[in-house]
């Protein structure tokens, strides 16, 4: 908080002349303005000062407690970020090596796929996915027709998409392809709740005001738009907008618990992607 500065308040009077005990106060509108007291005008004076006190000393407590509250609050969320990724990369390490070898061997391709997103403040960050797609699925106009390129560019994601592998089909839809995520959570990169980290393309659905609002948050593995309306909500119809930038504006422990239990039960129930 900053100090606050002492006033002598005897030294605070309008100027005068040393033979007058009374200070006219006037404007250029009233030049017919009333007579006042020295004494009358130094008590004015000093309630002012005490009213711009008073209301700085609130400003400045307000402040204090919602910095306090909001580095407690990243504390705790690093904190569980820390242990649920690292106890979660120990647990299904073997799981991870063995879900490479059958990507490897279904095509031959690399088992992980990695893509730079937005982080944080605008910082570029590489994530990384189990591969779900054909070695060549960047070949869009090979593969897509017009229709599913014009919703590839507008939404980045297609119904039904034509590129994803067999196995590719199942750890999307049991959300499998996102735990190499994990890394980038342990690493800081990411936390395991907040707005899903969006590539640049994307940026063009968003105002500036809301950009900045949803860069202000440090994106996740799983969020309130993913975890409630994952292929429900869409860029077109501005849902995903809203339901992100809620969570930016909203975020908290109590809603990071919800988040997080909504996120295992659609899991459970293999709502992920189609």
């Amino acid at each position: 908080m900053g100090d606050l500065v002492q006033v002598d308040f005897n030294t605070i009077r309008p100027e005068r002349n040393d033979t007058v005990k009374e200070t006219k106060l006037h404007t250029a509108e009233d030049s017919r303005a009333p007579v006042i007291s020295e004494k009358k005008y130094r008590k004015e004076l000093e309630e002012h000062i005490y009213k711009k006190t008073i209301k700085r000393l609130r400003h400045e407590f307000r402040r204090n407690k919602n910095y306090k509250k909001e580095k407690a609050y990243k504390t705790f969320k690093r904190l569980f970020d820390i242990a649920v990724s690292g106890s979660s990369i120990a647990l299904l390490s073997p799981f991870f090596a063995a879900l490479a070898v059958l990507i490897i061997l279904s095509d031959g391709g690399q088992p992980i796929y990695s893509q730079v997103r937005l982080g944080e403040h605008g910082k570029k960050l590489r994530i990384y996915k189990f591969r779900s797609m054909r070695i060549d699925s960047e070949d869009l106009e090979k593969l897509l027709t017009p229709k599913q390129l014009e919703q590839f560019y507008k939404e980045y994601k297609i119904d039904n998409d034509p590129r994803i592998t067999k196995i590719g089909r199942f750890i999307r839809k049991t959300s499998i392809d996102e735990l190499p995520q994990l890394f980038n959570i342990l690493d800081g990169d990411l936390s395991l709740i907040g707005p899903r980290p969006i590539v640049k393309g994307e940026a063009s659905n968003y105002t500036e005001k809301q950009l900045k609002k949803l860069l202000s948050v440090k994106p996740g593995l799983t969020g309130y738009w993913q975890a409630y309306a994952r292929n429900k909500a869409t860029y077109a119809d501005g849902l995903r907008q809203n339901m992100e930038l809620y969570y930016a504006e909203h975020k908290s422990v109590g809603l990071d618990m919800k988040v997080f239990a909504k996120t295992i039960i659609s899991v459970l129930k293999q709502e992920g992607a189609q």
